[in-house]
C-alpha cells in the first residue's frame, strides 16, 4: 500500500523561482519526510506520475530526485512493482545529521559519497558558470548549505562580505598543524584573509602548454621556439578567449603574463603596463598576426578550446592541467589513454623571465549561515587526508595541495611532472573586486586576439579600469 501525507496545511515545498533545481528541491524534500518518518521503512513511495501532478512539476525532475536517491541508497526502486523506502539506511545514517552540501557538476558527487560514508551529506550539483550567482542568491535568502566547492578567487569576496565562517573556530588546531604544516604555502596564504582562514584548498592545478604528440615530438620551451614550431608545421592554437571565456580566459592571459616574469595585478599595484607585461601581450598579438590561432578562437569558450584541441582542429592549447580529463571524455577514452594522445609542459618561457607557473584550483569553504558548521568542518578534515586527495588525484588529473598526497601519486608521470611546477607557482589575484578584475581581463584579451587593439593603448585602458575597480595604483 502506497503511504500517504496529509499535506493540506503544509507550504508548497517546490518552488520554480529559487535559484536550486527542481530536482534537488524535491530530492531534499523527499528526504525530510523519510528522516521525520512520514514514510515508514519499507513504505512504497508515490508512482512519478502522482509526485508529478502533487508538486505541479514535470516528470524530469521527479525522475532526476528518485534517481539520487536511489543511488544514495535511501530509496529501493523495483521494477514494475514501485518505489519503497530501504529499510537498512536509517541504521546507516550517523548520528551527526544531514550535512548539505553544493559542488560544481563534475566528479566531486561520487567522490564525496565513497569518501565520506561516516556522514549523511546531501550533495547538490550545480553547474560550475552558475555556482558563484546561484550561492550569492541562497546566502542572500537565507538557504546557504552547509559546505561548499567553490573558486579559491571567491574567497575574498565572500569573506569581506562576511559569507564564509572563519575556520579558526572551527578547528583552529587542524588549521595550524595540518594546513599550515603540510599544505603547498601559495593556497595557505592565498586563503588568508586579515590573518584569518576562510577556505581549504581541495585540489589544485597549474596553466600550461597542451599539444597533440602526433603532431610535435619536442615540446616547446621558449615563446620562439613555439612560434617557430607553430608556423613551420601549420599547428594552430586553442584560446578559450575573451568574454565567453570567462574565467578560463582571465587564468589563460594571467598565465601568459607569468611565462614573462609579469603579472596583471599584485595585492600593492597594478603592473599592466610595465615592459615585461606588453612583451607578453605582443608576443599574443603575434598569434593573431601569423595566422596561427585556431578559427573561432575569439568567440570560444572553455569547452569550445578543448573541443579543437581534441579533435585536431589545433596543435596547441593553451589550458590548464585541468583539462587532462575533458580531453579523456571528448576523445572517448580513459585518462591514461588521453595522457599518451597529449602532451602538458609548463606554458613556454618569454625573453624576460624569470618564467613562473601560475596555479589555481577549487577550495571548501563552511557559509556563516551553516546549520552545522562544526560538521562540515570534519568533512573538510576528512577529504584533506592524503589518501582521499591523492585518490582523488589519480581519477581526474587534478592536483592534490597537499605535500604527503603529492608523495602518494609521485609515480604517475602526469601528475609528478605536474606536481613539480608547483614549486614557487603563482596564484590569481586575491582581491575582493575579483569578478569585476577578471571580466576586464578577459575582455582585454578578446580585444587583442580580435587585433582590434594596439598592446600598449588596450594594457593602459584596461588597468585604469581596474584602477577605478580596486582602488590601487598603476606602476609605472
Amino acid at each position: 500500500m502506497i503511504a500517504t501525507v496529509n499535506r493540506a496545511d503544509d507550504p508548497m515545498p517546490i518552488d520554480p523561482d529559487l535559484p536550486v533545481p527542481l530536482w534537488f528541491q524535491l530530492k531534499e524534500h523527499l528526504l525530510d519526510e523519510i528522516v521525520a518518518g512520514q514514510f515508514d521503512d519499507g513504505a512504497q513511495l508515490p508512482t512519478e506520475h502522482a509526485l508529478c501532478e502533487e508538486y505541479g512539476i514535470s516528470r524530469t525532475p521527479v525522475h532526476r530526485a528518485l534517481a539520487e536517491l536511489a543511488d544514495e541508497g535511501v530509496i529501493l526502486r523495483h521494477r514494475r512493482r514501485g518505489t519503497f523506502v530501504n529499510p537498512h539506511w536509517k541504521a546507516r545514517r550517523s548520528h551527526l545529521g544531514r550535512v548539505r552540501v553544493v559542488v560544481p557538476d563534475s566528479s566531486w558527487a561520487p567522490h564525496l559519497n565513497t569518501v565520506t560514508e561516516e556522514f549523511d551529506l546531501s550533495v547538490a550539483e550545480v553547474p560550475l558558470g552558475e555556482l558563484r550567482v546561484r550561492l550569492v542568491r541562497a546566502i542572500g535568502e537565507g538557504n546557504a548549505p552547509d559546505l561548499a566547492l567553490i573558486d579559491s578567487v571567491w574567497v575574498h569576496e565572500f569573506a569581506e562580505a562576511g559569507f564564509l565562517y572563519p575556520l579558526e573556530e572551527l578547528d583552529s588546531l587542524w588549521i595550524r598543524d595540518v594546513y599550515e604544516g603540510d599544505f603547498l604555502e601559495p593556497f595557505v596564504s592565498g586563503t588568508r584573509r586579515s590573518g584569518v582562514t576562510w577556505a581549504v584548498q581541495a585540489e589544485t592545478d597549474v596553466a600550461g602548454l597542451w599539444y597533440r604528440k602526433d603532431g610535435v615530438q619536442t615540446a616547446p620551451t621558449t615563446w620562439e621556439e613555439w612560434s617557430h614550431l607553430a608556423t613551420s608545421r601549420d599547428l594552430k592554437v586553442a584560446i578559450p578567449a575573451g568574454v565567453e571565456g570567462g574565467e578560463a580566459a582571465t587564468y589563460v592571459l594571467l598565465a601568459v603574463l607569468a611565462s614573462n616574469g609579469a603579472a596583471a595585478v599584485t595585492p600593492h599595484n597594478i603592473p599592466l603596463t610595465t615592459g615585461p607585461a606588453l612583451d607578453a601581450l605582443r608576443f599574443l598579438l603575434t598569434l593573431t598576426d601569423t595566422d596561427l590561432l585556431a578559427e573561432g578562437v575569439t568567440t570560444a569558450d572553455d569547452a569550445g578550446a578543448v573541443a579543437m584541441l581534441a579533435d585536431g582542429r589545433a596543435g596547441f592549447m593553451i589550458g590548464g592541467s585541468y583539462h587532462a580529463e575533458q580531453l579523456a571524455r571528448l576523445t572517448g577514452t580513459d585518462l591514461p589513454t588521453a595522457l599518451g594522445t597529449f602532451g602538458f609542459v609548463p606554458l613556454p618561457r618569454g625573453p624576460n623571465g624569470p618564467a613562473r607557473t601560475l596555479a589555481g584550483g577549487m577550495v571548501w569553504a563552511v557559509p556563516r549561515q551553516a546549520v552545522r558548521p562544526k560538521e562540515a568542518m570534519q568533512v573538510i578534515r576528512v577529504l584533506s587526508e592524503s589518501q582521499p586527495l591523492a585518490d582523488m588525484a589519480n581519477r581526474s588529473g587534478q592536483l592534490p595541495p597537499r605535500r604527503a598526497a603529492l608523495e602518494l601519486v609521485s609515480d604517475v608521470r602526469f601528475l609528478r611532472d605536474t606536481g613539480s611546477m608547483l614549486e614557487g607557482a603563482m596564484v590569481r589575484p586575491g582581491t575582493v573586486a575579483y569578478p569585476r578584475v577578471s571580466q576586464q581581463l578577459a575582455a582585454l584579451l578578446e580585444v587583442l586576439l580580435a587585433g582590434a587593439a594596439d598592446p600598449d593603448r588596450v594594457a593602459s585602458s584596461t588597468a585604469e579600469r581596474i584602477a577605478a575597480i580596486t582602488g590601487l595604483p598603476i606602476e609605472g
